[in-house]
C-alpha cells in the first residue's frame, strides 16, 4: 500500500493529464504488489470501457483482446463486484490469471482495472487487493480532473484578467500588490514588473 500511495504523491502533482497520471502511477502499484501487468479502462459520460493506460503487456492487442473479454464481465462490475478471471477464460498474452475491479467515484462506475500475471496463479485473496487497488486509481482519477478543473478555471480567470478593459490588481492581506493587468500598469505609467511586489498604498 506505501509504495502505491508514495508513487501517486510523486506522480499528481507535476501533470493533470488522466492518461500520463495512470501511465506513471502503473508501474509503480504493479511493483508495490508483485504482478506483471494491468490496464486501466475508463468509461467517459455515455461511453463503452475504453483503455486508457496500460503496462505490461507485449503488444497492444494484447490489452484490446483483454477489453473485448471485459465485455462478458462489465454487469458485475457494475454491480460492485470484482471478477477472477484464469485461463480457461482465454486470457490473452500468455497470462496465467487475473483479476478486474470495478473503479468507482461517488458511488459512480468510472471504468475497471484489470491486473494480471503470467508466473503465478492468482487466486480469491487477491480480490480485495485489486480491489483496494481499483480505489486508489478512481481517487487519483478523480484528483486528476479536478486539477484539471481548477487549472482551465484558473486560465479562463487569468484571460478575464488580462484581457480586461480597466484597470486590475490582486492583493494580499496586507495590501502587497500580487498580480496586475497590462489596463493598470498603463493608467499608472508603469511597468507591470515596477508595480508587483510594492504596497498599494504607494500608488494611491
Amino acid at each position: 500500500g506505501y509504495g502505491i500511495l508514495s508513487g501517486i504523491s510523486e506522480v499528481v502533482p507535476s501533470t493533470t493529464s488522466i492518461s500520463t497520471v495512470l501511465q506513471d502511477l502503473l508501474p509503480r502499484c504493479l511493483d508495490a504488489a508483485g504482478l506483471s501487468c494491468a490496464g486501466v479502462f475508463i468509461a467517459d459520460e455515455g461511453s463503452p470501457l475504453a483503455l486508457n493506460a496500460e503496462f505490461g503487456f507485449q503488444d497492444s492487442a494484447e490489452v484490446i483482446a483483454l477489453g473485448e473479454r471485459l465485455s462478458s464481465t462489465t454487469r458485475l462490475l457494475l454491480a460492485g463486484a470484482a471478477v477472477l478471471l484464469a485461463e480457461q477464460d482465454h486470457l490473452p498474452g500468455g497470462l496465467r490469471s487475473a483479476v478486474t475491479a470495478p473503479m468507482r467515484l461517488g458511488g459512480k462506475f468510472i471504468g475497471c482495472l484489470v491486473v494480471g500475471s503470467a508466473a503465478q496463479e492468482m487466486d480469491r485473496d487477491w480480490v480485495p487487493v485489486c480491489g483496494a487497488m481499483a480505489s486508489q486509481m478512481a481517487q487519483i482519477v478523480g484528483l486528476a480532473r479536478a486539477m484539471t478543473d481548477v487549472a482551465r478555471s484558473e486560465r479562463r480567470y487569468r484571460n478575464l484578467v488580462h484581457q480586461a478593459n480597466d484597470g486590475v490588481s490582486v492583493l494580499d492581506g496586507e495590501g502587497t500588490i500580487l498580480e496586475v493587468n497590462e489596463s493598470l500598469a498603463r493608467i499608472l505609467g508603469r511597468k507591470v514588473a515596477d508595480i508587483v511586489g510594492r504596497p498599494y498604498h504607494s500608488f494611491v
